[in-house]
């Protein structure tokens, strides 16, 4: 496993009810693999994806600009989850910036 490409997923299955934080260097290899290729994580790890990052952003663990980068592939995205995902947690910020 070469540790500077792959990552690995946690709650893959979404078992559990808890929020899952990678490092930096994770959640920026998630969010170019989703670029990548989105049909590579399953979908409902994708809206996971999602909710995480945004929770961790809105408790302040980490950047707002997390959510975002991971969400720029969503222009390629078909399936409903992911953008439901992203459609709950958006308002979040849009209010902050007015």
């Amino acid at each position: 496993m070469d540790l500077s490409t792959d990552f690995v997923l946690a709650n893959l299955d979404a078992f559990g009810f808890y929020r899952v934080n990678y490092d930096t260097d994770q959640w920026k290899l998630i969010a170019k693999q989703l670029r990548a290729n989105k049909d590579a994580i399953p979908m409902n790890m994708r809206a996971q994806l999602i909710q995480d990052s945004f929770a961790l952003s809105m408790a302040n663990i980490r950047d707002a600009s997390l959510p975002l980068d991971l969400t720029s592939y969503l222009e390629d995205e078909t399936d409903f989850l992911p953008y439901n995902a992203f459609l709950n947690r958006i308002g979040y910020f849009l209010d902050l910036v007015d």
